[in-house]
């Protein structure tokens, strides 16, 4: 552990954060210098005066500060991306730290936050588009109505085999189906656990309509066979699906969330 006060720029006030900078700067131009040190302990001393000195004269003493402990690897890659953006670690720390804060007090989590930011960049990747549910339940019916529903659940199928794919190049099994999880924003119950030497996929929405619980079961079938699971079986009924698949021995399923 690092004290986060070991860090120059991890000052109480960003007036020291500038001068601080001010010192990196000229330590850089004497660098490889015989009176480089002696002249950045000096140079040190005297902005510290000057800091401490001004706060006298105005009456405005320097904030109160508390020394927080933080990981080598984390406080230097906070250090760095401070100075990418040209600011003190102090302000960017208490930035962060107020965003954190104002998430936790609005009942928030800040990982839920991160989590679903990805899933929204990742479906936008993959070329997911947003549409309300009413309009997509009526066009699915019509399509139905117009005889059109064995194409449509031949074409969700492809695409659930394709998706698995482009999911399956950079995550293991566990994290594509986290992924696909994260990806169904219309099914309030999305659940995947192992039953003896198989598994069940469930999943549960209120809203949905029969003919779009259909076409949903088959992108997820053609999902799970894309990751390699052999399908045994299927129920589907009006908001919902239930899909049992082979699974091995060593396989490890999920934990639901």
């Amino acid at each position: 552990m690092k004290p986060v006060a070991d860090y120059p720029s991890l000052d109480p006030c960003d007036r020291w954060g500038v001068m601080e900078n001010l010192w990196r700067n000229t330590m850089e131009k004497t660098r490889g210098e015989g009176v480089g040190a002696l002249y950045s302990v000096v140079l040190n001393l005297f902005l510290r005066y000057i800091v401490l000195s001004i706060s006298w004269r105005v009456g405005s003493p320097l904030p109160e500060r508390r020394v927080l402990a933080a990981r080598v690897d984390l406080a230097d890659k906070l250090k760095a991306l401070a100075e990418s953006r040209g600011v003190t670690v102090y302000s960017m720390l208490n930035d962060i730290l107020e965003s954190v804060l104002e998430i936790e007090e609005a009942g928030l989590s800040i990982r839920r936050l991160i989590d679903e930011h990805r899933s929204v960049d990742y479906g936008r990747s993959v070329g997911f588009t947003p549409i309300p549910e009413t309009l997509l339940y009526e066009l699915v019916d019509l399509c139905f109505e117009l005889g059109f529903s064995e194409r449509l659940r031949r074409s969700w199928f492809e695409t659930g085999l394709w998706l698995s794919k482009y999911i399956a190049v950079s995550s293991s099994i566990d994290e594509s189906v986290s992924i696909l999880r994260s990806l169904i924003w219309n099914i309030s119950e999305f659940r995947f656990e192992r039953r003896g030497g198989e598994a069940v996929l469930l999943c549960f929405s209120s809203r949905s309509t029969l003919n779009y619980s259909l076409l949903l079961e088959s992108l997820l079938r053609g999902v799970l066979e894309g990751l390699g699971f052999k399908v045994m079986g299927s129920e589907v009924d009006k908001g919902f699906i239930r899909i049992r698949v082979e699974v091995s021995d060593g396989y490890a399923i999920p934990p639901p969330g």
